[in-house]
This record gives C-alpha cells, structure tokens and sequence, in this order.
C-alpha cells in the first residue's frame, strides 16, 4: 500500500473538504468527537472539518511509523491539500503542538493558528514533570513505562469492555469523547508522546509565527498545562493574542463552550485571507 494512501487521515467534516476554512485537530488520546456532535457550534459558523489523528480514532496505525511531528504534520498538510484556499488551524493540547508544527513546516496551507491548552514547556524535564502530575495513566508511562505497556496490552485485548467502561473512569469528559479515549496503540500513544509532547519546544515555533496569526486559549485553572508560561509569551510578544478563563481546566472547549467558540470564530474574521508564507 502506498505511504499516501496508508496514513490517510479519517475525517469528519460539516463541509467539502475543498472549502475547509478551519480544521480542528484533537488532543491526546481523543478523535474528531472531542468537537461535538456535528462538530459543535463552530460549524455552525465557519465551514469546518476534523481529523483523527494518525494512529488515533479511527485513522490507520501503522506499527512502523515513528508517530513525530513531523509524520503527524504530513498527515494532517494531506487533508489541507485538498483545499483551495489556507484554512485557519484549532488545535487542543496535543493538537496545538501539531497545529504549529503544521504552520512553521506548511506555511502555505495555513492563515492562522488558535491554541487551546498549549502544553508549553522550554524543556523535556519541565515537560515530564509536569505531565507526571497529571493522569494516573499518564504518570505511569512517564515514570513506568513497561508497566504502561502491559497495561495498553491489556486495554487492547480488551477494548469493547473497555470503551463501555471509559465514561465511568474518565467523568471530566463526555461519554463519547472517553469511549474514544481506549482507540489507538501502544505505538502512536507513546511515540507521540515522546515524540510530540516531551520532544516540542513551543516558543521556537511559535517565534517562526507572525503575532498576528496567533490566537492561545487557556484556562487559568489548567493543572496539566499551567497557564502561566502561555500567559507570560503573550505579554512579551506585541501582537499575539491570549484569552484566559477562571475555570475550565485542560479542558475549556468543554467547559466554555460558546465563549471559546465566539474567541475563534472573531479571531477567523478578522484575519488576513493570505497564507502565513
């Protein structure tokens, strides 16, 4: 099977994909149903389209991929190709590092870049320190990892069980984005997140950005991504664009749903129609 055809991404899209004029890219361990039903309120405004991630969802997960940015970019660009037009990028922890791989190495393609959640760490020790905060399950890979491994072993022999069980082990989330959570390999999650999360400096691609493009939302309250990295990038970079909620966790598109919408859907209006090169 040729590599195009092989990592060709599953997409939900409320629009032809011709005419995307953003894409949402998911977060860790997540698929296109992060967005909603129907994609959310943002497809009721903006014509839209969302990807599962290579190796996530149910996009193919090809063993012998390395799962790096730059495989993940390359997936995500193939969608965008489509397009006849740049699109503007929304990408949620996991997908905001991805989104500004997909602008600093596909400028073309792109009009604009909104982050929610940015894990923005300057160093791989800040990052698996912080990330060992976090989830029991995310601890353990970071801390243990063959532990970790014998553990997706287990999930994957028994995932239909499993995906019924999630909405009771993952209760911050929707019943339907936890089901989704059971839906990739040992292989895409940790070389993902070795690849992505521990080995992306944020602030090297967002400085390849113009200011202007950039939009990053977070909330305050965030304890796996702490917004004070974020908040502090903005106040020292004229131009960018940051809006902070009180509450809302890693998790502000569900949290403030319509607020967060209203953020990206003002800032896609008043960008420039040009691509970022």
């Amino acid at each position: 099977m040729l590599a195009a055809e092989r990592d060709a991404l599953t997409v939900r899209t409320a629009c032809p994909l011709a005419d995307a004029e953003i894409m949402l890219v998911h977060g860790m361990t997540s698929s296109h149903r992060y967005w909603g039903a129907n994609l959310g309120p943002l497809a009721a405004r903006c014509r839209v389209v969302a990807p599962d991630l290579l190796g996530f969802g149910g996009s193919p997960k090809p063993e012998d991929s390395r799962y790096g940015p730059a495989e993940h970019a390359a997936a995500l660009a193939g969608i965008l190709q489509r397009g006849t037009q740049p699109a503007v990028v929304v990408g949620h922890s996991l997908g905001a590092l991805l989104s500004l791989h997909l602008a600093v190495h596909f400028p073309r393609l792109i009009r604009g870049v909104a982050l929610i959640s940015l894990p923005f760490f300057d160093t791989e020790a800040e990052a698996r320190t912080q990330l060992a905060r976090g989830s029991a399950m995310a601890r353990l890979q970071i801390e243990r990892p063959r532990l970790a491994r014998l553990f997706c072993w287990g999930v994957c022999h028994a995932r239909p069980l499993m995906r019924a069980a999630m909405p009771l082990l993952e209760r911050d989330v929707p019943p339907a984005v936890a089901r989704a959570a059971v839906d990739h390999t040992w292989a895409s999650a940790s070389r993902t997140v070795e690849g992505v999360i521990l080995g992306t400096r944020p602030r090297a691609l967002l400085d390849q950005l113009p200011a202007g493009r950039l939009l990053l939302i977070h909330a305050a309250d965030d304890r796996t991504a702490p917004v004070a990295t974020v908040t502090e990038y903005a106040r020292r970079r004229a131009g960018v664009e940051a809006v902070t909620f009180a509450r809302g966790g890693h998790h502000p598109y569900l949290r403030q749903r319509e607020a967060v919408c209203e953020a990206i859907v003002a800032f896609v209006d008043r960008l420039p129609r040009t691509a970022l090169a």
